[in-house]
Order: C-alpha cells, then sequence, then structure tokens
C-alpha cells in the first residue's frame, strides 16, 4: 500500500469575525489589480511543510504537541507587497516573541522528521489579494487586534469552487 503524502502547513487560523474584517481590507480598491481571498481562506502561515508523508506528519504533530508558549495579541496594521509571487498582504509593525518563538520551535522540528527547513527570515503576514500586478496605492488602516489562542495544522483542498484549508489538527498555546 502506498503512503498518501499530504501538502501540509502549520497557520493561525483568524476567528471568523476578524476572517471577514481582513477580507474587507482585502476588498478595498487600492490600485494593485489583485484579486482578493475568500474569507474563510484567510490565515498567517508558521511553517510550510510541502509533501509530507504520514511518518513525518505524526513526527511534526508530537513536534507541536511538545510545544508550550503562551497566548499572545497581534495587531494587523500595514500592508505589504511582494511582485513574486504577486501578492498582497497584512502585516504588524511590531511582531510579538512568542510569534517568532512559534514559528521558530516548528521549524527546527522539520530537519528530524526528514523535512527541510526554511532558511529565509520569518515574516508574518496575511495574503488578503493574489495575482496583485502593481505595487499599490496604500491606505491607513484602522490596527486589527488579534487574540492568538491556539495554532493549527491546514491542508489545501480542492472543491468546485476553489481551495479551501481544511484544519487537520489544533494546539492550544498554554505556557
Amino acid at each position: 500500500m502506498l503512503d498518501k503524502r499530504q501538502r501540509l502547513f502549520f497557520a493561525l487560523l483568524p476567528e471568523p469575525g476578524l476572517q471577514r474584517q481582513i477580507q474587507s481590507l482585502g476588498q478595498m480598491d487600492i490600485g494593485s489589480g489583485g484579486r482578493p481571498v475568500a474569507w474563510r481562506n484567510l490565515h498567517m502561515t508558521l511553517v510550510f511543510l510541502g509533501m509530507t508523508n504520514t511518518a513525518q506528519r505524526l513526527c511534526m504533530e508530537n513536534a507541536a504537541e511538545s510545544i508550550s508558549l503562551p497566548a499572545f495579541e497581534l495587531v494587523l496594521d500595514q500592508f505589504g507587497h511582494w511582485p513574486v509571487p504577486q501578492v498582497l498582504w497584512l502585516g504588524c509593525s511590531y511582531i510579538p516573541e512568542t510569534l517568532r518563538a512559534l514559528a521558530e520551535q516548528l521549524n527546527a522540528a522539520m530537519p528530524a522528521c526528514g523535512l527541510e527547513m526554511d532558511k529565509r527570515p520569518y515574516q508574518p503576514h496575511v495574503t488578503v489579494q493574489r495575482k496583485s500586478k502593481i505595487r499599490p496605492e496604500y491606505r491607513a488602516i484602522s490596527p486589527l487586534h488579534w487574540s492568538v489562542h491556539e495554532f493549527v495544522l491546514l491542508q489545501p483542498c480542492s472543491f468546485p469552487d476553489g481551495v479551501r484549508y481544511q484544519p487537520l489538527r489544533r494546539w492550544p498555546l498554554r505556557g
């Protein structure tokens, strides 16, 4: 029997009310030419695992289980744009140390699980538009406050109306 491989990543998921607030910012006409991300797909990636087999997934789940960090607050207060891969994103002018530690601990567990670590510096963001071809005219925004109490393991799943991110497991922040 073949081991089914899954494309997976760890992320923070805003509550639905906050997802809709974030989506409304992504729908603003700011001259980027982009396509807004559906509210149910708005998230902040912690670590992208890529294609994983069952043993790798279980190893990373065990690593996630061992993390003991407290809940924390995020303030989403600034837009950013990456020409490649053409995304407009919402981020934080201040990155809480707990968020950094969470991403670092998950990333550090990857080699022991047979996965390649991401060597780029962590840039927390929520993608709000895709195919954003031109650097948009940024407008001041009212900060959005996000109380983070858990992190999740997500899997992209294809549906007739597009991709949705399916939560597979959740871990509370309890340190």
